[in-house]
């Protein structure tokens, strides 16, 4: 036992000097992201004739583009693509809901499936309430060295283009869509950026945001117009509470056999594992106050 306590602290010790090493040799950059209807693989691109969008609305998406992206063509074109595919289809719904997921955030809502409860739910709730929602999700990495190293940066507080680009695609949905709302949701990681765009779009009133589970290193800001939970109603989220003690001895506890890890069920960055690092639609504190939140944004419309 002792052995592998000793390789344990070994990996630990090489994976942060990696990670140190990594944010010093390869610099950040903007990615455009990729945005997708909930429960498909492809991106909005592919589903929409841009041919359709009013020109006023064309020049303003290039012109939104050049200015986040202008060094980047192929960026900027594929940025540019997804404002209108994105406006084509949200422009007759009254509310567009948007996920950011966990981890490096390469996932799709299918690979979180508390957070996927968490939208049939919500989709439920709005359909029975006569609203007509999109949902989206927003996968902001790719899963290459880059953009690993871009979301490392990101989730520590050191690189907010992705928390600027996330605004400008709200921003831009907005003003051509009057009357839309939108809110944006994220998991774990995935709320520090929810939280960072929220910053930027403080003085826009019909965006609004669902947190659950913030790093224990970030502070998410308390607004009427965020909802931020950091604890699930049956287990204290021990990621957000940073309770290192509880966290290392789950992993390590499975790690050498004693306990069964659940990959699908508290994962951190897609490994470790953190009790009461979930929410999902069946937990009833995290169900209420939900709908309560959704409660007050449209009987306020």
């Amino acid at each position: 036992m002792a052995g592998k306590i000793r390789v344990l602290k070994l990996f630990i010790a090489l994976a942060i000097l990696l990670s140190v090493t990594i944010v010093f040799l390869v610099s950040p950059s903007m990615a455009p992201g990729i945005t997708s209807q909930v429960d498909t693989r492809d991106p909005l691109t592919v589903s929409y004739d841009l041919t359709t969008v009013p020109e006023r609305i064309k020049t303003d998406a290039q012109r939104l583009s050049t200015a986040l992206l202008g060094d980047n063509k192929e960026a900027e074109s594929e940025f540019a693509e997804q404002l209108l595919s994105t406006y084509i289809a949200a422009k007759d719904r009254e509310v567009v809901i948007l996920f950011n997921p966990g981890g490096w955030g390469w996932r799709f809502l299918s690979d979180s499936p508390n957070w996927h409860s968490i939208f049939l739910g919500m989709q439920e709730d709005l359909k029975n309430s006569g609203v007509k929602a999109l949902f989206l999700e927003y996968r902001r990495s790719a899963g290459t060295l880059k953009s690993y190293v871009d979301e490392y940066m990101a989730i520590i507080g050191l690189y907010s283009l992705k928390a600027k680009a996330l605004a400008s695609r709200i921003n831009f949905l907005t003003e051509h869509i009057p009357g839309l709302r939108v809110i944006l949701t994220g998991e774990s990681n995935g709320t520090i950026i929810c939280d960072e765009a929220m910053k930027l779009l403080m003085d826009n009133p019909g965006v609004y945001s669902i947190q659950t589970g913030t790093p224990f290193w970030h502070a998410s800001e308390k607004n009427d117009r965020t909802l931020i939970m950091n604890d699930n109603g049956i287990l204290p989220d021990t990621f957000s509470n940073g309770d290192f003690f509880a966290i290392i001895s789950r992993n390590v506890e499975a790690w050498l056999g004693f306990a069964r890890l659940d990959n699908n069920k508290g994962t951190i960055l897609n490994f470790f594992a953190a009790p009461g690092h979930t929410y999902s639609w069946e937990e009833l504190a995290v169900r209420s106050q939900i709908e309560d939140f959704l409660n007050g944004i449209f009987t306020a419309k």
